[in-house]
């Protein structure tokens, strides 16, 4: 994986109202549960529900040598879920992005999978508050264009 994908991926989740608000950098410290991750994004929503919080996850191909130097070359998939990862398995409530040729065209999906993940992290989300979500993005955007 290389950095401007990284880029990109966190470029389009501050764009939809996350950021990144702590990063685990497995690769240098590998916990024994964690050895196929290489980072893992701990973000926040500043949309509704404001402070709702999911775990981005970079996974390393199974067959890829965890031992290697740069271990993000082995990169294959990125996930999204509500919970820690526990385990390489997939877990039920998890979104995932594959890294491969045609990742961007991907990537919008997995944005809306990870904005899905917010609404359903939150039973008070009603079609008032989305609505409300929609306006200020729109208006947003408008006003960045017109500045």
């Amino acid at each position: 994986m290389k950095t401007r994908q990284r880029e990109e991926i966190r470029r389009q989740l501050r764009a939809h109202g996350w950021e990144v608000c702590a990063v685990e950098d497995c690769a240098k410290t590998p916990a024994a549960d964690a050895w196929y991750l290489v980072e893992l994004w701990q973000i926040r929503s500043r949309w509704t529900p404001v402070g709702a919080e999911l775990f981005i996850s970079f996974v390393i191909d199974p067959a890829y040598d965890i031992q290697a130097k740069d271990r993000w070359r082995g990169v294959w998939l990125v996930t999204g879920s509500r919970q820690r990862p526990a385990n390489q398995r997939n877990q039920d409530d998890e979104v995932g992005l594959v890294v491969s040729k045609g990742w961007r065209n991907r990537l919008p999906a997995f944005i809306a999978g990870v904005n899905q993940l917010r609404s359903s992290n939150n039973p008070e989300v009603t079609m008032d508050t989305q609505f409300d979500e929609f306006d200020e993005q729109f208006f947003h955007a408008t006003d960045e264009q017109t500045a």
